[in-house]
This record gives structure tokens, C-alpha cells and sequence, in this order.
């Protein structure tokens, strides 16, 4: 049985001279603190992480999770830019790893961010080698309603950059999509049509990532949105040949909520 954890941790903390100047979400500190133990307790194979925009963050998450998680994957973050907010945790070996920059982007994201995708390959007990994506579609940005016709346009781009560069053999696409059967479906569409397959509704996962109930939505400028799972895991047929999913849940969704994104959990087993 192999497990893919994905998961928006939502700690963007942007600081200037050491004082805050964009924290969308509060008590970014506390949350982070609590974040090892949460991940630890659900024990999963391998974790995509997306919004863990501080070197610092990443840094000190590897540090204290270097036991269960020996091998991981983050974008280097250099100068004065933000760089990216992914990350990959794997007890299995990382064998590579490239990080691509989406080639369109909200204009504040692509002046002070490098928001892209991961391609990390792995070697996953029973199943062989595999390529994992660790991505985060944009949503609407600073000013944009993430359903409207800028940020649709933007998300079209961003997911047919993703597809095209996946390569060959068996893939799985994991993280923050911003796009759902219920929100911006044409985006969901678009991968299932490019022959991937929705493993947490394969598995008969139910419930929503993105939670009008959540306090930490239902706080924030977004909280008219319907509940809604923008945050997946997909296997294209080469992966699907070699893992089956064999259930699904909504995970980190307890009281007091460690981001705005609930975590989606899946569970594989090898095809024989």
C-alpha cells in the first residue's frame, strides 16, 4: 500500500524588514508549529505541499520530519524574490527532481514569486519508477474573483504548460488546482480528457478542500464560494496500469484548522 498526501498548508507570511506586509491567513507561526505533528499522525508515503512560500518554512519542516521523511524536494529560494511553494516529502527514494516556472502567471505572482510546478521521480515500492507533479494552478491573486475570465484564461495556460511537459511513462499529478468538478469544471475536464483519472473519486472519496465552514475561509475574502475539492490526485494510464486507488478521504480538517485548504489523502495498492 503506498499513500499520497497533498495539501495547501496556506502560511504565506510576507515580510519587509521583519514586519509583516501580506499574511492572508492568521497565526501563520502556530500553525507552522503545528504542522510536523499533523503530517506525522496521518503517516503517509509521500506529501505534496503547496504555500510554503519561506525558505525558513521548508527548511525547518524537513528538519523536523528528516525521520519519516529522509528524501525531499523543494524549490531554493534566492534573493529578494518569494521563489516557489512546493514541496515534495517522500520515504521513498527521490531519484530526480526539475522545477518549471509557469510561463503565465497573475501579474503580482510573476513579479514576486516563481509559481510553477515540480516534476520529482520516484521509485515506489511494487510499482517501479514514477513521475510525480506537485503544482498549484493560480487562483484569483490579489484582486481577480478565481472563477472569472482572467484567471480562467490564466489557469487554461498553466494546466496545458503542466500536461505538455509531464514526459513519458507513468505520471500522477497531485496538488492545488484551483479547478474542480464544481469550480471552474472546464479546467477538471481538461485533464481527465488528457487521459488521467481522478483517483479520489475512484476510490469513492467524498467532501470538499475548499469549505465555506472552515473558519479560516469563512473569515476570508473567498468565503462566498460553494464548498468545493479544487486540490486532486491524478494517474494517467501508465500509472493506473500500476496503482489502484483503494480509498480516499479529506484529511487536516479538525478544530483549530491548520490552513484554508483541507488535505486529501489517497491510498494505493500495486496492481499485480
Amino acid at each position: 500500500m503506498t499513500s499520497i498526501l497533498t495539501f495547501n498548508a496556506g502560511m504565506i507570511d510576507i515580510r519587509t524588514l521583519g514586519i509583516p506586509v501580506y499574511r492572508p491567513l492568521p497565526r501563520v507561526s502556530e500553525r507552522l508549529r503545528r504542522l510536523p505533528d499533523a503530517l506525522a499522525a496521518l503517516d503517509a508515503d509521500i506529501v505534496c505541499l503547496q504555500e510554503l512560500y519561506q525558505r525558513r518554512q521548508q527548511n525547518w519542516l524537513r528538519a523536523e520530519l528528516a525521520n519519516r521523511y529522509p528524501y525531499a524536494a523543494g524549490m531554493p529560494v534566492g534573493g529578494v524574490r518569494l521563489g516557489s511553494d512546493l514541496m515534495v516529502l517522500s520515504k521513498y527514494p527521490i531519484t530526480a527532481t526539475r522545477s518549471l516556472r509557469f510561463e503565465v502567471a497573475m501579474t503580482e505572482e510573476s513579479l514576486f514569486t516563481d509559481r510553477g510546478f515540480q516534476l520529482v521521480d520516484l521509485e515506489l515500492p511494487g510499482a517501479g519508477p514514477i513521475r510525480l507533479i506537485n503544482l498549484h494552478a493560480s487562483a484569483g491573486g490579489l484582486f481577480r474573483h478565481p472563477e472569472g475570465v482572467a484567471a480562467a484564461a490564466i489557469r487554461t495556460r498553466q494546466i496545458d504548460q503542466v500536461l505538455q511537459s509531464v514526459g513519458e511513462g507513468p505520471v500522477i499529478l497531485a496538488g492545488d488546482f484551483n479547478a474542480g468538478s464544481e469550480a471552474s469544471p472546464v479546467h477538471y475536464r481538461t485533464v481527465l480528457d488528457a487521459g488521467y483519472r481522478d483517483a479520489f473519486a475512484a476510490a469513492d472519496g467524498e467532501g470538499a478542500t475548499w469549505d465555506p465552514r472552515n473558519p479560516l475561509v469563512a473569515g476570508g475574502k473567498e468565503h462566498h464560494l460553494q464548498a468545493q475539492r479544487i486540490d486532486h490526485v491524478f494517474l494517467n494510464h501508465a500509472a493506473a496500469a500500476k496503482l489502484r486507488p483503494a480509498d480516499a478521504r479529506i484529511v487536516l480538517d479538525g478544530s483549530p484548522p491548520l490552513s484554508d485548504h483541507f488535505g486529501v489523502l489517497v491510498e494505493f495498492e500495486a496492481n499485480a
